[in-house]
């Protein structure tokens, strides 16, 4: 985490004046033109999906659910405002992804960026979720999906009783990291 990404979380947790003010009026054009760009919704809609972003990294930082950035504070509320949009077209099928449309019209439109921040922000919340868990939980998730091992190897390892423990315990803590990142 860079300087400038611990010192904007700190104002923020000492309400700092300002600093909300002048970090919505950087990200705000920014993200209006790139809303437009990649959802079919009118005006009132992108700046209400704005303010919830805002609202809700403010609230994140103030509970402490956020100690870091990855990447950029910018970096972040993009990728919480891009799910709450993908969750308000889920909700009131008002609002449809536009890069379909942009392949029909032959326009190259370049979202790297924003896949990028998307993944940023998922990765972070399944970290944020990952170091919440118990060590045995980590255990078992880290030895399956990052090293590889089979059921058999895990349970070996870990001195369980049988593959079947080890499957069980597995999904139990799959469910547990789940229900921590939606929590977030």
């Amino acid at each position: 985490m860079t300087s400038v990404n611990h010192s904007f979380i700190e104002e923020i947790k000492s309400d700092h004046k300002g600093t909300l003010e002048k970090f919505y009026n950087e990200q705000k054009s920014g993200f209006m033109s790139w809303a437009r760009s990649r959802f079919d919704c009118d005006q009132d809609t992108i700046v209400d999906v704005f303010q919830d972003a805002i609202v809700t990294l403010y609230h994140n930082i103030k509970e402490g659910k956020i100690t870091g950035f990855e990447t950029t504070p910018g970096a972040y509320l993009f990728g919480i405002a891009r799910n709450l949009m993908l969750k308000r077209n889920l909700k009131d099928r008002r609002t449809t992804l536009t890069d379909d449309m942009s392949r029909e019209t032959g326009e190259q439109l370049d979202y790297n960026i924003f896949d990028r921040i998307e993944d940023d922000h998922r990765r972070h919340l399944i970290a944020e979720g990952f170091r919440k868990l118990k060590d045995s939980c980590r255990d078992i998730l880290t030895l399956f999906y990052y090293h590889n091992y089979s059921m058999e190897s895990i349970m070996n390892r870990l001195e369980y009783g049988s593959v079947d423990t080890v499957k069980s315990r597995k999904n139990q803590c799959m469910n547990k990291l789940k229900q921590i990142i939606q929590s977030n």
